[in-house]
């Protein structure tokens, strides 16, 4: 099940849209550094694939395992892909060690000008763990305080979406062929997340074919 938000342009104004399909769980009181580079919570260590998002099973085994090696590369135990259409609506496509009210929690508050930089530039975006951007250089001793990571997916013209890992204090500094090993993972999620979506279209015109009702607008 997806947890959906709509973006909407105006500066850092975020608003959720009304479908929350997981409800949260009860949360205690967070600064903003642990909001960030908060503790690990103890459930879902591996990915977990929100499949209505992405629409395949081997494509959510394919996101799951390109998460899960992109998080440990930048030392990160916490993270998320998300995908945003032309409308503007919001989806997480996969998640680890987080709940996707929590991730949301993060891209409305504390990450908000990293995801709209990285949604609008569709560059590279790191983030202090006062949430406070700025541009990341490999190998570069700014790096270390990189609490938050997050890269560019490339979906095409109608859907924008990104990569994001949220790193802990302690992590290592990032260099230039970690950067590289990262761009290549992210052009791997875009590839399956395409291929999915396409996947999709098709088993839709199929089945609007055979009922003979209209064709539904999607976005590839």
């Amino acid at each position: 099940m997806a947890t959906r938000l709509t973006l909407h342009g105006h500066r850092s104004a975020f608003s959720m849209s009304a479908e929350r399909v997981r409800p949260a769980a009860p949360r205690r009181r967070t600064t903003a550094r642990q909001r960030i580079a908060g503790d690990q919570p103890a459930e879902l260590l591996t990915p977990d694939v929100l499949t209505d998002a992405v629409g395949s099973e081997g494509a959510t085994q394919a996101l799951a395992g390109i998460l899960h090696t992109a998080t440990d590369l930048l030392g990160a135990a916490r993270g998320f892909l998300l995908i945003c259409n032309d409308s503007g609506v919001m989806e997480i496509a996969c998640i680890r060690a987080m709940r996707p009210v929590e991730a949301m929690d993060l891209v409305l508050t504390q990450a908000s000008l990293v995801v709209r930089t990285v949604l609008r530039e569709r560059q590279p975006v790191a983030a202090d763990e006062l949430g406070r951007a700025f541009q990341l250089e490999a190998n570069a001793v700014d790096s270390r305080r990189a609490a938050l990571f997050c890269m560019p997916l490339d979906l095409g013209s109608r859907r924008s979406g990104l990569l994001c890992a949220l790193r802990g204090t302690d992590a290592s500094m990032i260099g230039a062929l970690d950067l590289e090993i990262l761009h290549g993972l992210c052009d791997q999620a875009s590839l399956v997340i395409g291929a999915s979506s396409a996947c999709t279209a098709l088993a839709q015109l199929e089945a609007c074919l055979r009922s003979g009702t209209s064709l539904p607008r999607i976005a590839i």
